[in-house]
């Protein structure tokens, strides 16, 4: 018997819903008239994200409806490319199951270069400066996971995490710490140790070498 927590807020089932129109629609005709098809605008979003998809001559079209207190509109545009990317993969590798399509495009990750020297297998680092405290907790929160179960070598997609939590998680970021981290930066580098060095390579985009080294050891000095 499902009895969810009930929030006016929002579906106590599901957020997300993805819709697939593979039917095409019969064109009505009715002597002496034109008649044309009236897109139903819509300015309420029912869900937290909706994507529908349509089948077309050659390929898909389709529309994203969104919450605009969740999401703004570069945010939904990284994820559309991630679906985009997603599909042109299985069509890439149809002899491909689907539970490990997500695994293939993250493939092409890199381990972050902080990580050379990973711990062995099962041992969790804890977080070991203020940056990485906030990466770890901040994961912990979109995941349900206590942060001492994370350590900063972990792999936020491996722990659960998907499109939609990593868009929580950024924005979480920015809520809690004002910390500004693009939605790509977590699906190139999904490990919090290199996630952090990205954020101050980032930060540092055009400031000197010398002082790129300099913080980036001040952010080590505990290792």
């Amino acid at each position: 018997e499902l009895r969810p927590p009930r929030d006016r807020g929002r579906h106590p089932l599901f957020q997300v819903v993805l819709a697939v129109q593979n039917v095409r629609q019969r064109r009505v005709e009715l002597p002496g008239l034109l008649l044309e098809p009236l897109a139903s605008g819509s300015t309420v979003a029912k869900f937290d994200l909706t994507l529908t998809l349509f089948e077309e001559e050659g390929g898909l079209a389709g529309n994203v409806e969104w919450a605009t207190d969740l999401f703004d509109a570069d945010t939904v545009a990284s994820l559309i490319r991630h679906v985009e990317a997603l599909l042109t993969l299985a069509a890439d590798l149809p002899e491909t199951p689907l539970e490990e399509l997500p695994e293939a495009l993250q493939r092409h990750r890199a381990i972050p270069s902080s990580a050379a020297a990973r711990p062995a297998a099962g041992e969790r680092v804890p977080p070991r400066n203020p940056l990485e405290a906030n990466l770890v907790g901040a994961a912990a929160e979109v995941l349900e996971r206590e942060p001492d179960g994370i350590g900063v070598f972990d792999n936020f997609f491996d722990l659960g995490g998907h499109s939609l939590l990593a868009t929580r998680f950024v924005s979480r970021l920015e809520s809690w710490w004002g910390i500004e981290v693009p939605l790509q930066l977590v699906f190139d580098t999904p490990h919090f140790a290199g996630l952090a060095d990205a954020i101050v390579e980032s930060a540092l985009g055009e400031a000197d070498d010398e002082l790129m080294e300099s913080l980036l050891a001040e952010m080590r000095e505990d290792q």
